[in-house]
């Protein structure tokens, strides 16, 4: 066993960065809508098969949302970052749980999907940057609050905090992946739809910080840290290609269609290229499958326990820890996991152009694995959908916080959406919003049911036929 001083940063880091008011979120106002295939194959791959788009290439897309149990901006209003930005202070959340905090942006570049008959498929790049902070102790986090701040009601008084499987995570990687759906089933009125997206990862970056037992006290200005138990990976330099990996996604849906579908060839000139709505869909998928292996990567154990002094300044407080903690250095590969989730579905059609979204995310990672874990999420979302325009209100809530209303939009190919529209119209107390769009090309309709169609006539022969 070796010591070492650095590792005091990643002893204090689970406390310093409770501030991060960070979580990510799917793109819920038009994700689960019929006319965006290039979106709504992250929510369930199968979705392809059955879109009333028949051809849409994304072209640029982001995706971030930020959301925690830590911080808060109280009665903000988005007008007050340009008017008076030096107001915009956030306040600690205190609360009665452990503090957590995530986050997830999505850059998707291009990405391509077909739909014709039975089947649906494409291809999609895009970059994810996840991280995480969880089960961070309350009372910890109200202690290094209050000592930040000379709270003395808090400093003066003692408490205790015990934490399982702290953990702060960071994860970034590229994939490149295929997407094939088919219609399985069609019976009188009801459809079955089956699909998946398979990928090839490429991991940028990785620095995983666990702390399997973290146990102690304080009492005014003493730190008595009682068991630390704790395994870190990280890595100085994002680099491309630092990691290779492969994952996969798996989807089914069923609908109950308003007519029989006997004879329903979607986007196809057997059935006019007309689309069979439905009065409602159920879905079911299984995300993020799959692991990344990086290449030798600097690795820590840590172990010991102390009692340190908050009041003798910053090197006697690092001498304290060295004199503390033993720390074992090495260097190995390291395989992470992605947030592995289930995605469940179901939409509800009020035949006047009115649809009513119901989608639940549920973490199935265990919280020992390495690598980022998803969030649960549940959401209610109405939207009115046509082919040129849609609107959409999301309602969702992560875990047992309070609700948020999002508002999201398209026109064509164009989608634009805000998480936590609320500050919009009024000052609302603020623990996490977003911003999410991409922009693309669409071929809403089959250009052999078009007469004179000049996308059809510049074809070569062999296409007309096909289409």
């Amino acid at each position: 066993m070796a010591k070492s001083g650095w590792f005091i940063k990643f002893f204090l880091l689970p406390v310093l960065l409770y501030v991060i008011p960070s979580q990510a979120q799917d793109k819920l106002g038009y994700a689960n809508s019929n006319y965006c295939p290039t979106s709504s194959i992250f929510l369930n791959p199968a979705s392809s098969a059955d879109a009333w788009t028949m051809a849409q290439c994304n072209i640029i897309g982001i995706n971030a949302f930020m959301h925690n149990n830590a911080a808060f901006l109280p009665a903000f209003y988005y007008l007050d970052l340009v008017r008076t930005p030096e107001q915009v202070m956030p306040r600690y959340f205190k609360g009665n749980s452990d503090k957590y905090a995530y986050a997830l942006i999505n850059t998707d570049a291009l990405a391509f999907t077909f739909s014709k008959e039975h089947w649906g498929w494409g291809f999609f790049t895009r970059a994810r940057s996840y991280s995480q902070i969880r089960n961070i102790p309350k009372t910890l986090t109200d202690y290094a609050v209050a000592y930040a701040l000379s709270d003395n009601v808090v400093l003066n008084s003692e408490d205790a905090f015990n934490s399982l499987n702290l953990r702060i995570s960071t994860q970034t990687w590229a994939e490149m992946g295929v997407n094939a759906a088919y219609i399985i089933s069609k019976n009188r009125k009801d459809l079955w739809q089956v699909g998946g997206n398979l990928r090839y990862l490429s991991g940028l970056h990785t620095s995983q910080f666990g702390f399997s037992v973290l146990m102690g006290n304080y009492n005014d200005t003493l730190l008595q840290v009682d068991n630390l138990n704790s395994n870190l990976a990280f890595q100085d330099q994002p680099r491309w290609n630092y990691g290779e990996g492969m994952a996969l996604d798996a989807g089914i849906v069923f609908k109950r269609m308003l007519k029989t579908v006997n004879n329903y060839y979607p986007n196809s000139t057997k059935f006019d290229c007309k689309h069979a709505d439905y009065k409602y869909k159920a879905s079911l998928s299984l995300r993020d499958l799959g692991y990344i292996r990086y290449q030798p990567t600097m690795r820590a154990k840590l172990k010991g326990s102390g009692t340190y002094r908050l009041d003798r300044g910053e090197k006697l407080l690092k001498q304290q820890v060295i004199d503390s903690i033993m720390a074992l250095f090495y260097t190995d590969n390291y395989t992470t996991s992605l947030p592995l989730n289930m995605c469940a579905q179901f939409d509800w059609n009020t035949e006047q152009y009115v649809y009513i979204n119901a989608t639940a995310v549920i973490n199935v990672m265990p919280s020992f694995f390495n690598g980022p874990q998803s969030y649960n999420m549940i959401s209610v979302t109405p939207r009115y959908e046509r082919k040129n325009f849609e609107f959409a209100m999301p309602l969702r809530m992560f875990g047992w916080s309070m609700p948020q209303v999002g508002m999201a939009f398209r026109i064509r190919s164009f989608s634009l959406g805000l998480e936590d529209a609320l500050p919009l119209i009024f000052h609302n107390d603020f623990q996490g919003g977003g911003i999410y769009f991409n922009l693309g090309i669409s071929l809403f309709d089959n250009p052999a049911c078009k007469r004179n169609s000049w996308i059809l006539n510049a074809c070569p022969d062999f296409i007309k036929k096909r289409l």
